[in-house]
């Protein structure tokens, strides 16, 4: 075989995968609107889609455990949608793939819930613990193999272990250890309730590329820290952070996505970094367009696994035609980042390079373009504040989404 060692098996925990491509947590947008997120027949066709294309193993998308507005957003927020969440697991183990699902918690909504933890109380720190708990308890009733704490980009266990979001003086601020306790906590917190053997990620951040906020050498702290806590692997990105262009629009925006001007690979450091500092297997992305990119990747030990996000919205066949030696095949992607300009809108994923006719033929997997004239940016302000002093930072408050042009 041309990419053996990215079609080699590997074992995570109890979990053995065929190969070390993982299609990793994206929104699709592709839920209901009112109620909010729902499965529907959509989201059901899409991972049928992406479960049948040869990937060792899926995260489904970002589901939100709490009650708060972000468009059509998969929900898992109460036992309602245990039956709707149970279809999507169902429709990937039948064809044969493991599959976790990120759970994620955002602060920065509405004037209360702000982009960065120093000012809520420790009751609503618990309050957020125990929400992370039952929408655990939730996904593994449906089916679930795992789930993944999203701990970094912009939501709120990400700002917890930022040195600029978190000023925090108390047990939950202050240093590393402090600053992941949240972490810490949730994950024995579900071990509890779910049994010892529960499998749990995360999804942490190697850079925020933000001053004042995760490093390098902050993340291999982490990712020690987490192995110690009981994750059975780690998921590694970088940025998305909002203290320099809300949305993914600054630096650190795109650094987490980046487009095509970026090269290939660009952020590999970051994940082969905590690779070296842990025993547990780590998960690299970012810019890895091609099988013969993330076959050297894994044939030079960088990473165990490679997250083949973008490239495989592009084409989900991906991992099929590579190993089938079908490259020349694969409907590239060209990092335009319009798959990350839907989410901003919240509108349904859809891609730049999927043929005029849909995915196969299907008309509801078809390139839909945002409106020119669509408004996206929330309101920002930036407080100026005293970091560690040498001097300040900014520090953004996202105060409401407005309504969206329809």
């Amino acid at each position: 075989m041309k990419y053996e060692k990215l079609f080699s098996p590997i074992k995570l925990g109890r979990l053995q995968l065929k190969n070390r491509i993982v299609f990793p947590a994206v929104s699709t947008q592709y839920g209901t609107l009112d109620p909010h997120g729902y499965v529907t027949e959509k989201t059901l066709k899409w991972y049928d889609k992406i479960s049948k294309g040869g990937a060792g193993m899926i995260v489904i998308e970002a589901i939100g455990i709490h009650d708060r507005p972000s468009g059509h957003l998969l929900r898992i927020k109460n036992d309602s949608y245990i039956d709707g969440f149970r279809s999507i697991v169902d429709t990937i183990h039948k064809n044969g793939v493991p599959c976790g699902v990120q759970l994620v918690h955002w602060l920065s909504v509405s004037h209360k819930y702000r982009n960065e933890p120093t000012t809520i109380d420790v009751k609503e720190i618990q309050e957020i613990i125990g929400q992370y708990v039952a929408a655990a308890k939730r996904c593994y009733s449906a089916g679930v193999d795992f789930v993944q704490l999203h701990a970094a980009h912009a939501y709120s266990l990400a700002s917890f272990l930022s040195p600029a979001a978190n000023r925090r003086t108390d047990e939950y601020g202050g240093n590393n250890k402090k600053r992941a306790k949240i972490v810490v906590d949730t994950i024995a917190a579900i071990k509890k309730e779910c049994g010892k053997d529960a499998l749990v990620t995360c999804r942490i951040n190697g850079e925020d590329f933000t001053p004042g906020g995760v490093t390098n050498a902050h993340a291999v702290e982490y990712a020690k820290m987490l192995e110690e806590a009981g994750c059975f692997y780690l998921d590694v990105s970088v940025g998305g952070r909002y203290e320099d262009g809300e949305w993914y629009s600054g630096y650190s925006g795109q650094r987490c996505i980046p487009p095509r001007e970026y090269p290939e690979m660009c952020n590999l450091y970051a994940m082969e970094n905590v690779k070296k500092a842990v025993k547990i297997p780590v998960q690299g992305v970012g810019r890895i367009p091609m099988p013969e990119v993330a076959d050297k990747i894994v044939q030079e030990n960088r990473v165990d696994l490679v997250g083949v996000c973008r490239a495989i919205i592009a084409d989900p066949e991906w991992p099929n035609k590579a190993r089938e030696g079908r490259e020349k095949e694969i409907q590239k992607c060209i990092y335009c980042c319009h798959c990350i300009d839907t989410q901003r809108h919240f509108t349904p994923l859809s891609c730049a390079v999927w043929p005029k006719d849909g995915l196969n033929g299907d008309k509801d997997f078809v390139y839909v373009p945002v409106p020119a004239d669509a408004k996206w940016a929330p309101v920002v302000t930036y407080d100026k504040i005293p970091y560690a002093g040498k001097g300040s930072i900014y520090v953004p408050h996202i105060e409401h989404f407005p309504a969206r042009d329809k």
